[in-house]
């Protein structure tokens, strides 16, 4: 999914389709691609980088190369904070 700024509002290009949305969420930025949306964190593709956010405020809790190292990096988090 892709997010694009458009008349005020943002634009979700979702295979091909565009659906108007009013809000992308905090921390999506136009032209971001939501990788992941599970949970309290989300993966971001932005530009070169995968980008994880916190999915409640927006926060940027890192940027990698990799799809890979910014998913071990959530469960590295989720580990940490549910001990599992």
């Amino acid at each position: 999914m892709a997010i694009e700024r458009g008349r005020g509002d943002y634009l979700r290009r979702d295979r091909g389709r565009k659906t108007r949305v009013l809000d992308a969420g905090p921390g999506v930025r136009p032209g971001d691609v939501v990788v992941k949306d599970e949970g309290p964190y989300k993966i971001l593709k932005r530009g070169d980088e995968f980008v994880v956010i916190k999915a409640d405020d927006g926060e940027v809790l890192g940027r990698h190369d990799t799809l890979e190292d910014a998913e071990a990096q959530v469960r590295a988090i989720g580990m940490r904070t549910h001990g599992r």
